[in-house]
């Protein structure tokens, strides 16, 4: 097997160019002529791929010309994924060695879109938009509708928004969002299935084609498609989190097997780590409250404040989670400090057995640590 990993998922990159980079100015709308590259102010222009670019080429980028003044700045916005496997092809996965042919391929795309650039100036582009991403195998029968359903029972920061659609079909897709970055969560094959308006994953064919070969495979996997997507103002600040000491990072620096799996990390411990028991499978309030005493006892702790933890333990792995419990709690006792009330967990979380954990829960940290490939031998 070829040693590939996903690591982009998305990419935005900014590139100046001069006017003689231009080779064809009619396939911007508006058409590019003298007069208006010779006029001061913003002045933007498109140039979308025709269905003749995607016949040819198979897969394309948008691109926009922006006019800043006298500079000239080409912004290209691709799935690295695509541009570098083929059109449909959404599931396999690339990796470091895989950057040079994803650039020598969209420098030739770029260049029958009317634009010449060089291999240099695309790999130093600048980044403004980027998505790391995984795709996460589940074992044990698991699927990501009942992962994204525990997943979301996490109490989750009020800088962040929660968005948790159901899809008639079948599928579900967990988004936590503000609105410099957000991490999103959803079934990879059901939303291949989806329509492309209502699919998470916007930049696709309307009907994805695979061989029968790839359809039988991909029957026998669950994949939870987990993706981090990062504007530029939040990505220096989250690189610097994770280590990566960089203040004007490149595309060729964010093509990074490490970067990519950190940054992953970074975020599934943010959100889920310290509500690990929330994952717990042991749902019955009895067993829960059973816990609960064994991990208090020998301790100076009264009935009352055991007895609360464990309503707390059952109330947050119930189907609207501790966002729930909490919104329940300011609700009636808006003099509550929601911050001082769940404070009382912080004991009982401190050295957590996870021993019996969801199955998922390993699943994911194990393959995020790991970032092996998951990838579909073609047949011939």
């Amino acid at each position: 097997m070829k040693n590939v990993i996903k690591m982009i998922d998305t990419a935005i990159l900014e590139i100046p160019i001069s006017r003689s980079a231009i080779l064809n100015a009619k396939r911007f709308s508006p058409i590019i002529e003298d007069w208006l590259l010779d006029q001061f102010g913003y002045r933007s222009f498109k140039n979308n791929p025709t269905a003749e670019d995607k016949q040819k080429w198979g897969y394309c980028p948008r691109l926009t010309l922006y006019k800043r003044g006298a500079i000239l700045v080409l912004k290209l916005e691709f799935s690295v994924t695509k541009m570098f496997n083929r059109a449909d092809d959404n599931v396999n996965e690339i990796g470091d060695d895989d950057f040079g042919g994803v650039v020598s391929r969209l420098r030739d795309v770029v260049e029958g879109m009317g634009v010449f650039l060089t291999i240099e100036q695309i790999e130093q582009a600048d980044p403004q938009v980027y998505h790391p991403a995984k795709n996460i195998i589940l074992s044990d029968c698991y699927n990501p509708t009942f992962v994204i359903g525990e997943l979301k029972k996490v109490d989750i920061s009020r800088k962040f928004d929660i968005d948790c659609k159901q899809y008639r079909n079948g599928g579900e897709v967990l988004q936590l969002y503000s609105n410099l970055h957000s991490l999103c969560l959803y079934d990879k094959q059901r939303d291949d299935k989806k329509s492309v308006k209502r699919a998470v994953e916007k930049d696709r064919p309307a009907f994805i084609q695979r061989s029968l070969f790839e359809e039988q495979l991909l029957r026998k996997v669950e994949i939870l498609r987990m993706e981090a997507r990062l504007r530029k103002k939040k990505m220096l600040e989250i690189f610097e989190k994770v280590g990566y000491m960089n203040p004007k990072p490149t595309f060729k620096d964010i093509f990074s097997r490490d970067l990519s799996r950190k940054i992953l990390q970074y975020y599934w411990r943010y959100f889920f780590e310290d509500d690990a028991f929330l994952f717990d499978a042991r749902n019955n309030p009895t067993k829960i409250l059973n816990m609960v005493c064994a991990k208090y006892e020998g301790k100076k702790i009264g009935l009352d404040k055991t007895l609360a933890i464990a309503c707390l333990v059952i109330c947050g792995k119930d189907e609207d989670g501790m966002t729930g419990v909490r919104n329940i709690i300011e609700f009636h006792r808006p003099k509550n400090n929601w911050s001082k009330t769940k404070k009382w967990l912080d004991d009982f979380k401190a050295d957590y057995d996870k021993a019996n954990l969801y199955g998922f829960v390993k699943d994911i940290e194990t393959q995020l640590d790991e970032f092996k490939p998951f990838r579909i031998e073609k047949t011939d």
